[in-house]
């Protein structure tokens, strides 16, 4: 009796687990890196808080967006922001990405592509290297036949193997476009978004290719910096905390939430 009994036990377990099946989960990564959107102008001493909170952090690798005039503008580019772009190259834990924008694909692959090889003559010529392209306005939905998806492809192949190409769709996207992305950003909107089912749409297989931007966040200290910790346990690749500042203003909840990686990337650190 015993037996049968351990046997019907077994059967049900069974039937639970099958019905209820254990959400599938990635390891937390303690190399988060924070990313930052530098759209300001290095005007004296602009730049001086991101400085220091990158000088602060040595541990952390800091993923800096450059935006001269929403892609490259001019060439060359001023020399004072080329002076404000050489010193972020001095500091080990920094990747330097270019704005580009496709404009949804209303900007023809050549345009953007254009843009790309004007930046590509900062590495060549200016002594300037970059780690990658920071791609934005990326078109989030695969369009009719694949052709969004295509698009994104050839973006990719513009900006070529030596670079890291970043996407920025700001909402979860078909893991095709992945193919095409070094990186994805597939959440860049309000903190008060940021919560379930919203955050747990983006694949969990997909989230050590996937970065983050929550933003507006109006709250206490103690919760940027939370949500750090919510980034390494997920697995995510990158991410920041903006406060209601444009992206031509320093962030003191970015500069908090940058703080926190470290502190709560030694928990999961061998």
């Amino acid at each position: 009796m015993a037996i049968f009994k351990n046997l019907i036990i077994s059967s049900v377990l069974a039937t639970l687990a099958v019905a209820a099946p254990i959400e599938k989960r990635i390891a937390p990564n303690p190399n988060l890196h924070v990313a930052l959107p530098l759209y300001s102008y290095p005007l004296a001493g602009v730049w001086d808080p991101t400085y220091n909170t990158i000088a602060s952090n040595p541990s952390t690798t800091f993923d800096v967006i450059i935006n001269p005039s929403s892609g490259p503008g001019s060439y060359p580019p001023e020399s004072d922001y080329l002076a404000g772009v050489h010193k972020l190259q001095t500091y080990s834990n920094v990747n330097v990405y270019a704005y580009v924008r496709t404009g949804f694909t209303d900007r023809s692959v050549s345009d953007v592509a254009d843009d790309i090889n004007t930046y590509k003559k900062w590495t060549t010529d200016l002594n300037t290297p970059l780690t990658g392209f920071f791609v934005d306005e990326a078109p989030n939905t695969v369009g009719d036949g694949n052709s969004n998806v295509n698009y994104m492809k050839d973006v990719h192949s513009s900006i070529g193997s030596s670079f890291q190409t970043w996407t920025n769709p700001g909402s979860t996207v078909d893991a095709a476009f992945y193919d095409y992305a070094d990186t994805v950003t597939a959440f860049e909107t309000d903190y008060s978004t940021w919560v379930d089912p919203a955050r747990t749409a983006i694949p969990w297989d997909l989230h050590s290719k996937t970065s983050v931007m929550i933003m507006r966040y109006d709250g206490a200290a103690s919760g940027a910096a939370d949500q750090a910790k919510i980034l390494i346990e997920r697995g995510f690749k990158s991410g920041f905390v903006w406060g209601n500042e444009d992206y031509q203003q320093f962030s003191q909840a970015w500069a908090t939430f940058s703080d926190s990686c470290a502190q709560h990337a030694g928990s999961y650190k061998a």
